[in-house]
């Protein structure tokens, strides 16, 4: 193409452009607008209303991580002497946080080799049973041999273990373990109490200490 041609050429090109698009600085107007159309015909949705959270059940399963109950056992044998002594679990009125509350019950039964003491605080939300903590003491016989067990907190699924390990609680419920917080059993088990526990038995010595929830035991059966 020469120039000439090309000369004729460009002022039509140009003039074609001018015609497709809009001169510059002119605004740009939308083919149409939604926020303009009206449209009609269709159905109203109902409102949508989120319904109430209902508040939380009951499920029978807490944590009684709030509720420390401290217990400790030490036995010091010398010879044909001895001592134990023995931190209770429980927590007072004023000691339990939230709804937690705990009741103590403690058992000694007297043997032909030595007594054994077994004790349990039972810990209650309301009338409601959620498990325990326990122990039991076989006391040194005349072969100076003795056994301690004590168990963790027993809680939710395993509280019923109750009735294995302190087979003289549970059998006072007649199967219902949640009768360990009605307001009447602990007074329908006042010989169970810390204060029932005789002050010797079996050639043992017994002392109580209820405000420091301290048990101790001795014994000495040297020649004289």
């Amino acid at each position: 193409m020469n120039n000439r041609a090309a000369r004729n050429i460009l002022p039509a090109l140009l003039t074609a452009l001018a015609a497709l698009c809009p001169a510059y600085g002119e605004t740009v107007k939308p083919d149409f607008g939604l926020d303009k159309v009206k449209v009609s015909g269709l159905p109203r949705l109902p409102d949508c209303r989120i319904p109430e959270v209902p508040p939380p059940t009951d499920t029978g399963y807490y944590s009684a991580a709030g509720l420390r109950l401290y217990s400790a056992i030490s036995v010091v044998v010398d010879g044909e002497a001895g001592r134990v002594e023995i931190d209770l679990p429980g927590a007072g009125p004023g000691e339990a946080p939230g709804p937690y509350r705990s009741s103590l019950f403690i058992k000694l039964a007297e043997r032909d080799s030595a007594p054994e003491l077994s004790w349990a605080a039972v810990v209650c939300v309301g009338g409601q049973y959620m498990g325990y903590k326990g122990a039991s003491l076989a006391l040194p016989g005349k072969s100076g041999e003795f056994s301690v067990r004590d168990d963790n907190y027993a809680l939710g699924p395993v509280k019923g273990l109750l009735g294995r390990t302190h087979p003289w609680l549970a059998s006072g419920t007649g199967g219902d373990l949640n009768r360990l917080c009605s307001p009447d059993f602990a007074g329908r088990l006042k010989g169970y109490s810390v204060s029932a526990l005789p002050g010797a038995a079996g050639g043992f010595s017994i002392k109580v200490n209820p405000s420091r929830k301290k048990l101790t035991v001795t014994w000495d059966n040297s020649p004289r």
